[in-house]
């Protein structure tokens, strides 16, 4: 089942996410984390790859409800700035490695790569059904 807030579904409704629609995820994230007594730590903001750097613990109810789809539609977004020590992975390439079952681009770390494949299943099975 869909877990995503309204807010997160709105903002990925026309297939393009904004830095100000990732950032206000984020903020959300974050409040659903410190409402629920597990608040958010060691946050950054990254102005060269416009990307937040956190830690939590690792419970994903409050990250899949309110950022993990802006997350990752931000990470692969063609708008945000590249990392320049890996600024050629491209949202196809991880696609296609996903789709082939090979191991992920160079420079992707493998769980970020697994969650990459996973959104991307779920989306081409939303596509098929509905």
């Amino acid at each position: 089942t869909d877990v995503r807030s309204t807010e997160q579904a709105a903002a990925l409704t026309d297939d393009e996410v904004t830095l100000d629609e990732y950032q206000a995820g984020f903020q959300r994230f974050s409040d659903c984390m410190r409402s629920d007594g597990r608040p958010i730590s060691d946050v950054s903001f990254d102005p060269l790859t416009q990307l937040f750097n956190y830690a939590y613990d690792g419970i994903d109810d409050c990250y899949e409800r309110e950022l993990y789809a802006l997350d990752v539609s931000w990470q692969l977004s063609g708008a945000r700035p590249r990392d320049p020590a890996h600024p050629d992975i491209s949202a196809v390439e991880v696609l296609a490695a996903c789709k082939a079952g090979d191991p992920p681009p160079v420079g992707l770390p493998q769980d970020q790569f697994e969650v990459m494949c996973r959104l991307f299943a779920e989306a081409e099975a939303q596509r098929a059904g509905g």
